[in-house]
């Protein structure tokens, strides 16, 4: 029957619940936005003039969030971006920051200028990541003192001091979010739950792409504790199917980014993916920005100083305890049998990793069967192996799950998520000790392989342990002898200290070039010398967004496959590849003269009869490259039967040159040293028009000078073509950039043998070839390019 005295009381004391939640929350929110600006002092001062840390990240994300709210998200005119001209497509090289732009676009429409937008996002992001961390953590334990600690340490994280140039690795503060929302369906399961942690999902998805893959990992951890299938098949489907539609306005994105780095033929290489992993003692490594702990701990590079604090570990140390507290009971039968067997198989690998250490590799003949043993790295794998799985069937952890403990959840997710940090090879003061670690097995999932930094894994780590320090700090409020605020006090300053800076490091933005923003016609690209240098790229687009011209500069996660012949061309001051940026439109060349001490640039851009000059300033001189023909020469003809090829002085994998795969790469030295040569043998007595050499994906490692020669007496080689590869590279790479043909146009001519010389030097690029044919003039009904 329906009461309207208890309706009305209901309200009531609903109200005055929301109050005791919300006023708490809101001061806590000021206290946290009050230490942000402390913390990132003096930034405050210069919002409109600086950017944190160094000009190369921030500018490269300040100019892609001006971007955002230049265009429409999704849109082709928004997917081409004005970088790498002419380059389309080229938004998908670097992340697209639609999450974070919530944030900048109204600031910029409102009259903001970007680096404003920027700065305030990035102030606002250690706030944010601090009250969500504290939502979360209310909502585990109805503490708002514990869930401030958890706030200080997620949000102020020694962790952030090392990645104050990554905007996108500082906005996590919507995954804390999303876990409460979980928590709060399993405690009422309302649908309006589910409806904001596949939003809170989505956003933090689109704020940063390493939390697209490395969050959804903890989120799937957290349905299989707490809402497996088996034991919870309802809120197992409903939660499933929240995160499915929450991933469905992602897709138009994904499906953008692999539309483009497919066609240009990106990938990550495996050394780069190790080269960006943590190593097990990352977990002592600091920022050099940091107060205290740059003094005691040896700073280490960015992306590998993990270290949590120790305020933080030793309160996460007694959560642990808590955790172990109570669940040593006996297990059964069959799982100490499969316990024994585990602890056994990781201490034979172990002793045999250790054999290898010793006595060197070494081969075994047991009744005709070889045990051969030859890696420590390998052994130890399965050794560690074993002995995850032995934590796995552990009595706490088995308790831990089936009380379906939260402490025991976010612990276990922090050791887990620590060990995905390590990579796919598991490394231990730089030395390799588990080949083929759990992340190698991550890598077989979708779009993991293309994940650069495994080491920012790190924030998962930092976002669990947050959580079991309020948890853990709430026990240890109840059960020590300690006034509640001394101990709050102790432990939030603690926390504080541990991420402390001294001083936000600032750098003053690129200045605009006059010159450029006095140009009519905002098609006419324009190109920026030097080139080369991420701080002269990322300075050249940062100023596109004054004067509006697409730039042929550019700097993201990736580089294009044309960037790099175009960049040593113009390093080399070939006159041809001046020829092929006019093929391609007219186009400005800024030279900055105080980067050009020698006039080197200033004499190679200026000095040919189809550059024009436009203007000069103090520091800067500007000119006209006026369209010009096009450089594309066909070859008629079809490839000739080659017999043998021989490569001096040495080649790794020799058949691949021309094994019909033009990405199984032949590399010819480790370097260029101006010596390499190779000869190639026909079948027999052909009219050559050109040769085509596929570079595939090693977009670098063409050739840096090409002679061709042909004999004339069987002992006299004559030399038919000379001149720089890095304009068929540039050329190749924009026709067809996933196999990279470059095209040597020669003079037809009868011969049966082919030498190529590099003749250049180069230390760092070896010579590469995936592929070689040799045209022929037999077949002159298709023209070949």
């Amino acid at each position: 029957m329906y009461n309207p005295r208890a309706m009305e009381l209901h309200r009531a004391e609903t109200a005055r619940d929301r109050m005791r939640v919300s006023a708490p929350v809101t001061l806590a929110l000021l206290i946290y936005v009050a230490l942000a600006i402390v913390w990132t002092s003096p930034l405050l001062l210069h919002l409109h003039t600086h950017l944190p840390s160094d000009p190369i990240d921030p500018g490269l994300n300040t100019w892609i969030l001006w971007w955002n709210s230049r265009t429409v998200p999704l849109t082709t005119d928004w997917w081409n971006a004005p970088s790498f001209f002419p380059l389309r497509g080229s938004l998908a090289l670097a992340e697209h920051l639609l999450g974070i732009s919530v944030i900048t676009t109204p600031v910029q429409w409102l009259g903001g200028t970007p680096v404003l937008a920027y700065n305030l996002a990035f102030l606002i992001s250690f706030a944010l990541s601090a009250i969500a961390a504290h939502l979360l953590c209310f909502c585990l334990t109805r503490d708002h003192v514990a869930s401030v600690i958890a706030g200080l340490a997620y949000g102020f994280a020694p962790y952030r001091a090392a990645q104050i140039g990554h905007i996108q690795v500082l906005s996590a503060y919507w995954a804390p979010v999303a876990l409460a929302c979980l928590h709060r369906y399993m405690q009422v399961p309302r649908a309006r739950w589910l409806f904001l942690f596949g939003l809170a999902w989505l956003m933090q998805a689109l704020s940063c792409g390493y939390y697209l893959f490395y969050f959804s990992i903890l989120v799937l951890l957290w349905i299989l504790w707490f809402a497996d299938p088996v034991r919870n098949p309802r809120a197992f489907v409903r939660i499933g199917a929240a995160w499915a539609m929450g991933a469905v306005p992602l897709l138009p994105v994904l499906f953008g980014y692999l539309r483009v780095q497919q066609t240009l033929g990106l990938t990550r290489e495996i050394g780069e993916i190790r080269r960006f992993s943590a190593d097990i003692v990352s977990v002592l490594g600091v920022s050099p920005d940091l107060t205290i702990w740059s003094r005691i701990l040896r700073p280490t590079d960015l992306e590998t100083a993990l270290f949590p604090g120790a305020v933080l570990g030793a309160v996460v140390v007694w959560g642990i305890l808590v955790v172990s507290r109570g669940a040593g009971a006996r297990q059964e039968s069959p799982m100490r049998v499969l316990r024994t067997v585990f602890a056994a198989t990781s201490l034979l690998f172990s002793l045999t990793a250790l054999s290898v250490a010793i006595w060197g590799p070494w081969r075994l003949g047991v009744a005709g069967v070889w045990i051969s043993v030859s890696r420590i790295d390998k052994e130890l794998g399965h050794a560690f192996f074993a002995l995850l799985a032995l934590a796995v069937t552990s009595g706490t952890f088995a308790a831990a799950y089936r009380r379906r403990s939260v402490a025991g959840f976010y612990l276990s997710s922090a050791a887990f998520a620590f060990l995905m940090s390590l990579g796919p090879t598991a490394r231990f003061c730089s030395m390799p000790i588990w080949d083929g670690a759990p992340y190698a097995k991550l890598m077989l999932l979708p779009g993991f392989s293309s994940v650069r930094v495994p080491a920012r894994f790190w924030m998962v780590v930092v976002l669990c342990l947050a959580a079991s320090a309020g948890i853990a700090f709430r026990d240890l409020r109840l059960r020590l002898r300690v006034r509640p605020t001394l101990l709050f006090l102790l432990c939030g300053v603690g926390l504080m200290a541990d991420g402390w800076i001294g001083a936000l490091p600032l750098s003053p933005t690129p200045v605009a070039c006059e010159l450029l923003d006095r140009l009519p016609s905002p098609q006419t690209p324009v190109l920026e010398l030097p080139i080369g240098p991420v701080e002269a790229d990322c300075a050249a687009m940062y100023r596109g967004m004054s004067h509006g011209h697409p730039v042929v500069n550019g700097y993201g996660g990736y580089f294009p496959p044309h960037y790099a012949a175009l960049r040593v061309g113009l390093k080399r001051r070939d006159p041809d590849m001046l020829s092929e940026l006019a093929s391609i439109g007219p186009v400005y060349i800024l030279i900055h003269r105080g980067m050009d001490s020698a006039g080197e640039i200033l004499r190679y851009a200026s000095g040919r009869p189809d550059v024009i000059h436009v203007s000069n300033s103090q520091s800067d001189s500007l000119y006209l490259l006026r369209h010009g023909p096009p450089t594309d020469h066909p070859v008629f003809g079809t490839p000739a039967e080659i017999a043998s090829i021989k490569v001096l002085p040495t080649a790794d994998s020799l058949r691949a040159i021309h094994d019909g795969d033009v990405h199984s790469p032949c590399f010819i030295g480790a370097s260029q040293t101006g010596s390499e040569q190779m000869t190639v043998q026909l079948a027999q007595l052909t009219e050559v028009t050109g040769i085509r050499l596929y570079l595939g994906r090693y977009a670098t490692a063409f050739p840096r000078k090409v002679r061709v020669e042909v004999p004339v007496d069987g002992r006299v080689w004559k030399s038919v073509w000379l001149g720089s590869a890095a304009p068929l590279a540039f050329r190749a790479a924009l026709s067809n950039p996933r196999e990279m043909p470059m095209t040597i146009v020669l003079p037809p001519q009868f011969v049966q043998s082919i030498r190529l010389k590099q003749l250049a030097k180069d230390p760092t690029v070896p010579w590469v070839i995936t592929e070689i044919e040799v045209i022929s003039a037999k077949d002159l009904s298709t023209p070949m390019r």
